[in-house]
């Protein structure tokens, strides 16, 4: 991985995990895919929400995010090349603009 593990395990507690409500479920996703490598990930639902967020071994990190109430994809899934700390913010400020509380 281009971080490590607990690097991305820490950054989506600091970044991502405060914009949920309370009720939001998380659920870690440790796992390997032939194409990509190693994968960890967050799947997250609510009520209102559902998503994930999906780091690979190989650099790529994949995301999405639905509103059910509305029916509609809140943030399109999106494939990003995680190789430096500006790249994986570009996933929180993605986050940061959906109020999920």
């Amino acid at each position: 991985m281009v971080f490590s593990e607990n690097y991305l395990k820490q950054w989506f507690l600091d970044n991502i995990i405060s914009l949920f409500g309370k009720t939001m479920e998380i659920d870690y996703v440790d796992g390997y895919d032939d194409n990509f490598g190693n994968l960890i990930g967050f799947q997250f639902n609510s009520d209102e929400f559902g998503g994930y967020i999906y780091f690979w071994s190989n650099g790529l990190s994949s995301y999405h995010l639905v509103n059910y109430f509305v029916g509609s994809e809140v943030i399109p899934e999106k494939i990003v090349n995680i190789s430096n700390t500006e790249s994986i913010f570009e996933i929180a400020s993605d986050f940061k603009k959906v109020s999920m509380k």
